[in-house]
């Protein structure tokens, strides 16, 4: 693909994210989410000011089920791979947008402890364990409910930690595992903004604990390797247009 090409396929995917954001009744997280996934772990990093080894355990993680299978469920769960702290990653587009009662959800949570807790029983109770020819994984656990593929990334990035070997657990057992590893660690609560949150015109750090609010427009990353820093200062662009 020559240069020129890869030009117009930015400008494609600019006009199109820009077009979308301002547009009624389409969510803006999902835009955001495809071009900030690749860097999630390094923006949390920075934002954190961290030294740890940052890893993304799961997209979408569920933090309770209800009986119809629904329930509040954080964008990123990341993990610093250094120390084994959670960080509960939430992705907000409107910086006027905090919402309390998530707030809430994700404080019981921090101090419950009980993130792995609600994970397993999500996998036991919305699982099925069939062959399904498209889906193939290296362990016995197969099935077509996308809670499996989750389980199972999981636990290929949890590998070492959790008791048992993976490849020889049933679905129920790794799940177990997981739980057990995630109920012990210390978990964080991040919001991502593209600027500032603010309530009643105060940072939401100053009026509720726990909070670290990073802010996109702010992060600057990769001085030392142009190539990421490349594709970062693309995706940043059309970040601090949508503001």
């Amino acid at each position: 693909m020559s240069e020129n090409k890869y030009e117009i396929f930015y400008n494609l995917i600019e006009f199109w994210t820009l077009n979308d954001f301002c547009t009624p009744n389409i969510k803006a997280e999902v835009i955001f989410d495809m071009l900030l996934s690749p860097f999630i772990t390094d923006i949390v990093k920075e934002g954190m000011n961290s030294n740890g080894r940052f890893v993304l355990l799961a997209k979408e993680f569920p933090l309770k089920v209800y009986e119809n299978n629904k329930g509040p469920k954080v964008d990123y769960l990341l993990m610093d791979d250094s120390t084994n702290d959670l960080y509960i990653v939430e992705l907000k587009t409107d910086n006027n947008s905090f919402d309390k009662e998530q707030y809430n959800k994700y404080l019981k949570t921090l101090e419950n402890g009980d993130i792995g807790e609600n994970f397993c029983k999500i996998i036991k109770d919305n699982t099925q364990e069939k062959y399904y020819r498209n889906f193939e994984i290296c362990t016995n656990v197969k099935g077509s409910n996308k809670y499996i593929r989750m389980l199972c990334q999981m636990a290929e990035i949890l590998d070492g930690r959790i008791s048992g070997n993976r490849a020889t657990l049933s679905k129920e057992e790794l799940a177990e595992a997981i739980r057990d590893f995630l109920k012990g660690q210390t978990i964080h609560i991040v919001y991502v903004s593209i600027n500032e949150i603010k309530v009643r015109n105060k940072p939401c750090e100053e009026l509720y604990r726990e909070i670290k609010n990073i802010h996109l427009e702010n992060i600057e990353m990769y001085k030392n390797n142009p190539e990421k820093r490349n594709l970062w200062d693309l995706v940043h662009n059309i970040i601090k247009q949508t503001n």
